[in-house]
């Protein structure tokens, strides 16, 4: 058996939770002698090339489209569509398995359309709430958590405060605007102007309502590593009978780690704290850095790991943390050494303020037998269990976050309970035996 994993970016010049999920499916699969291929877009080329990782094959077919307004929206089709298509129609293919479905340039809909057109099987798997929700974070107005329900006028308004920064009273009228214009089948995405983009927001949320149609028609099955999300996806009409569910396992990029020579540390009484991921004002480093302000600096030592995924904002971070002795800003982990790092904290702290869909990092906290202090965002919530093996605390809220960080302080045995709780995740062979059963009922 071929699989074809279909994916906008791959390792080594993105390492995310999506590529490593992808990579380690990828890798149990050679361990059990199937043929294996990764298949991205190739940015800016007329020609399709490839290299090799890790002993997998990956081919970047020929994307040679300059993205305009018309491609963001997805009113035009990227002509890598043909490349893409032409590839697998030459690499007898058993199954195209996409890990990504996004607007623009990348991987669309299109593409998995083309895929079903051309007679292969097809699967999905979703690492992102991008296909119910435009701005990706599942926040109503980035302040509270939303059900996930398209409403095309209400989630219109949500995504010109998130993405255009509008204000929530103009941003209501203007999508209440866009509302009607839709009714009567106009398009201002044709204007090619601000203005245009904003009035065509219902649209966008319309397209999105067809996409999820467009999905169920030119897929075998969607696969889902978090319950929250697929209750979200046949809530908004996906077919059930469609839909699989595999739960989160521990990625193989732990395996023959190295150790790691002791970190060190200020205060050696203090509970050490581990922080993760991009710097980027979505993981919620500022609400963590603030709740630390104003607790005791030698009873909480935070070590930050990380590269910069905005560059205003990781200044704006390291200017709040300047003269606090109990923050150590580490630099990039070798995820080799993963494991290891996690092993000389106390404790991991996730205080995202959207809605990830099921984060790795937490699964490679357990796997180190350290507990998991977290926002309670969807995605975190459906692996912490409040007093059992973490502790949660309210979305976006510096004050709940620091009263759990003071619990910690102040109630004697509370985070030994929480370890003590903390049960190891399961490895990727689990999964892997899920996707082959999955592979051989629909092939």
């Amino acid at each position: 058996m071929k699989i074809v994993h279909v994916i906008p970016f791959f390792l080594p010049d993105t390492v995310a939770g999506t590529e490593v999920y992808c990579w380690s499916l990828c890798k149990y699969q050679q361990r059990k002698g199937m043929e294996v291929e990764v298949v991205i877009p190739g940015f800016g080329l007329k020609d399709t090339e490839e290299y090799l990782y890790d002993g997998i094959r990956v081919v970047k077919y020929a994307e040679p489209t300059v993205q305009s307004r018309l491609h963001i929206a997805a009113l035009a089709a990227p002509e890598g569509i043909t490349a893409f298509t032409d590839h697998l129609k030459q690499t007898g293919t058993d199954i195209v398995h996409f890990h990504g479905i996004y607007g623009g340039i990348g991987i669309t809909v299109g593409h998995m359309e083309a895929a079903k057109q051309s007679g292969f099987r097809t699967v999905y798997t979703i690492h992102l709430p991008s296909d119910t929700c435009r701005t990706q974070t599942l926040m109503y107005k980035d302040k509270e958590l939303c059900d996930g329900i398209i409403r095309p006028v209400r989630c219109a308004a949500c995504s010109l405060v998130h993405q255009k920064n509008v204000n929530g009273a103009v941003a209501d009228v203007l999508a209440t605007l866009s509302g009607g214009l839709q009714k009567i089948g106009v398009d201002t995405a044709y204007w090619n102007n601000g203005l245009g983009t904003a009035l065509s927001s219902v649209n966008r949320i319309v397209d999105i309502r067809k996409n999820l149609d467009r999905l169920a028609a030119s897929c075998d099955k969607m696969v889902f590593y978090a319950k929250w999300f697929r209750k979200i996806i046949t809530a908004n009409g996906f077919p059930a009978e469609k839909t699989e569910y595999i739960p989160p396992a521990l990625s193989y990029a732990t395996e023959g780690e190295g150790s790691l020579p002791p970190i060190s540390f200020e205060y050696k009484e203090s509970v050490k704290i581990i922080f993760i991921g991009r710097i980027h004002p979505a993981k919620g480093l500022d609400l963590l850095l603030e709740a630390l302000q104003a607790l005791p600096e030698q009873s909480l030592e935070l070590s930050i790991y990380g590269k910069s995924g905005d560059d205003a904002y990781y200044r704006s971070c390291q200017d709040l943390s300047a003269n606090m002795k109990n923050v150590h800003w580490r630099g990039l982990l070798p995820r080799e050494r993963l494991l290891s790092s996690f092993g000389q904290h106390d404790l991991l702290c996730l205080p995202s303020v959207f809605s990830e869909m099921s984060p790795l990092v937490i699964q490679e906290a357990f796997a180190a037998g350290i507990p998991v202090l977290a926002s309670a965002v969807y995605g975190n919530a459906e692996q912490v269990r409040h007093d059992q093996n973490g502790l949660l605390f309210p979305f976006n809220s510096m004050t709940g976050l620091r009263g759990q960080l003071k619990r910690i302080i102040e109630e004697q045995g509370l985070l030994s309970a929480l370890k003590g709780r903390v049960v190891a995740p399961p490895s990727f062979d689990e999964a892997g035996e899920k996707y082959l059963a999955l592979y051989n009922r629909i092939n």
